[in-house]
């Protein structure tokens, strides 16, 4: 079934007229959270001006095509003020979102990294320990059988025998046999300390390695649309795949300031192409007369039909003469 051009128009006046209503509710939030943020007398105000800004562009067209040039004119410098607060409140809004998002990226993916380069850390000297304890166990294979305290017993009885042999005539060759003894003993307890020493510095970097790994498996990389969003943008406005910071600022200006100019006029535009330049019918005195029902005390408006008195005087005649001849 075909659509009358006035049905077809119908139909789309009603989608803006949708499409403008979403638009003006999700503006007012907008405009209203961003002056929340500074009071609530702010952000009620700043909504409010939503919906004033939203019909002025039909208001001043209406004004216009009535022929108040000088109102229309008013309003629209009006309208132009009122417009571009509502824009700064957006754009305010929209950029510190957008903002806020790049810095709480920013901040998620450091963490992600650190936590990264701390495992990376720890097992680089996990590895180093492991390392130096092969390295010194290759070169003393008993190294790891022995203990420290166990060979600080024999430094006395060495101390002992020493100064036992030197009572009986002096630092002989014996007793210098007595102190080389003793010097490999104590090179024996320097090794098994720096065997000991390294076991507990493994023992401690594979907890810090452990330790390390779990944190990093409980944080997570954040990929944000806007930041990538961002960053393509000013990837092909400076045709490089390593946008600099200067480059990235002003692209981000950029795009909230294009979103922002969408969201503060989309309302305006769709109600104005849904009510603008619509011509209201017109009342003339001579095909409308005024009365006023005394019950209801309203003003009603009444089509009063043209009767042709001439015509009805013939007809009455015929009627006559048909009534005489019968």
């Amino acid at each position: 079934m075909a659509h009358s051009p006035v049905q077809d128009i119908d139909i789309v006046r009603k989608i803006l007229i949708t499409v403008g209503s979403i638009a003006l509710a999700s503006g007012a939030y907008m405009a209203f959270s961003f002056g929340a943020s500074m009071s609530m007398a702010h952000g009620i105000t700043l909504a409010l001006l939503s919906f004033g800004v939203a019909v002025m562009p039909t208001m001043i067209d209406t004004f216009n095509r009535a022929g108040r040039t000088g109102t229309a004119c008013l309003l629209m410098l009006i309208a132009v003020t009122f417009g571009s607060v509502e824009y700064l409140s957006h754009l305010g809004y929209t950029i510190g979102h957008r903002v806020g998002d790049v810095e709480q990226t920013g901040v998620q993916n450091t963490r992600y990294e650190d936590s990264r380069q701390k495992v990376a850390d720890n097992r680089k000297n996990l590895e180093m320990w492991n390392q130096q304890l092969a390295d010194l166990t290759k070169q003393f294979p008993w190294a790891p059988t022995i203990s420290a305290d166990g060979l600080e017993a024999q430094i006395a009885t060495a101390d002992e025998a020493i100064r036992q042999e030197e009572k009986r005539g002096g630092c002989g060759p014996k007793c210098l046999d007595l102190k080389k003894q003793k010097a490999d003993i104590e090179n024996r307890i320097a090794t098994a300390k720096r065997v000991a020493d390294l076991n507990t510095r493994i023992e401690a970097t594979q907890r810090l390695v452990d330790s390390a790994r779990e944190a990093s498996a409980h944080t997570e990389l954040r990929s944000s649309p806007i930041v990538n969003q961002t960053k393509f943008v000013g990837q092909l406005w400076t045709v490089s795949l390593e946008p600099d910071k200067s480059a990235m600022t002003w692209t981000q200006i950029a795009i909230g300031a294009a979103i922002a100019l969408v969201t503060t006029f989309l309302a305006p535009v769709c109600f104005f192409m849904a009510f603008g330049g619509v011509d209201a019918p017109k009342a003339t005195r001579s095909n409308v007369r005024y009365s006023v029902r005394p019950a209801q005390q309203t003003q009603t408006l009444v089509e009063r039909p043209e009767i042709d008195f001439a015509a009805l005087r013939m007809i009455a005649q015929d009627a006559r003469r048909m009534l005489g001849a019968a």
